[in-house]
């Protein structure tokens, strides 16, 4: 039975065997936008990950966000340290799922820490049901530690996505998406795509039904507006 949700909720393997006559199919897509990590000082200048799940435990789909080394305030020698001050990092990526009414609307956070022999250890987690989030609404999510103790935040943003699939794929393959067993990551690091966004009621271009708070990089890389824009190929 896992298997076989397994394979229906990967994007990637449902992007992989569409046909051509797919491309102008509807499908729902569930977008993790991960903006950053705060956590304690002791955290600072460690060698860390995030993984965001989608789905419950023992019954989800995985991307790997980031990896990543929070970085410590520039006076953190001060003997008199401001009690909010707090190790950084901004992520800037975007985990793409597809969705499934098999997986339960949660998604999961994990920041992880290498241990020996290769293995990661869980440093913080945190979760929230996607039913309590609005249309782009960007949220903090408390990172507890193994005790249960606050320890950080992990600021995102959470979007249902309904995208033509043949748009969807060049979108992916302009951002230089990294393909995943079960998602998409598009990276704030992704170098820009030289192009022309136009207003979407012009004339010619091809729709690019995408919202447009993408990392740099994207095609759609704008200021954050509920807009359909058209791509000039």
């Amino acid at each position: 039975v896992k298997k076989k949700w397994g394979r229906e909720a990967r994007l990637p393997k449902a992007l992989a065997e569409a046909s051509p006559d797919d491309g102008g199919k509807i499908i729902r897509v569930v977008a993790i936008h991960v903006r950053g990590v705060e956590l304690l000082p002791r955290y600072g200048e460690r060698r860390l990950s995030l993984d965001v799940k989608y789905g419950a435990c023992g019954a989800s789909v995985r991307c790997d966000a980031a990896s990543f080394c929070p970085a410590l305030p520039v006076a953190r020698c001060v003997v008199h340290q401001k009690p909010d001050w707090v190790a950084r990092s901004e992520l800037g990526s975007t985990c793409l799922f597809l969705h499934s009414e098999s997986l339960v609307p949660v998604i999961r956070f994990a920041v992880r820490e290498a241990g020996p022999r290769f293995r990661r250890r869980t440093v913080a987690r945190a979760g929230a049901s996607l039913l309590q989030f609005k249309q782009r609404c960007a949220v903090k999510l408390t990172l507890r530690d193994e005790q249960a103790r606050a320890c950080g935040h992990v600021s995102i943003a959470c979007e249902m996505l309904e995208v033509r699939q043949r748009n969807l794929i060049d979108i992916l393959e302009l951002a230089h998406a990294r393909r995943q067993r079960d998602a998409f990551l598009i990276s704030g690091a992704a170098p820009m795509v030289p192009g022309e966004l136009i207003d979407g009621n012009g004339a010619g271009g091809e729709t690019c039904e995408f919202p447009m708070d993408f990392p740099v990089g994207s095609p759609c890389s704008m200021p954050a507006t509920p807009n359909v824009a058209r791509l000039e190929r």
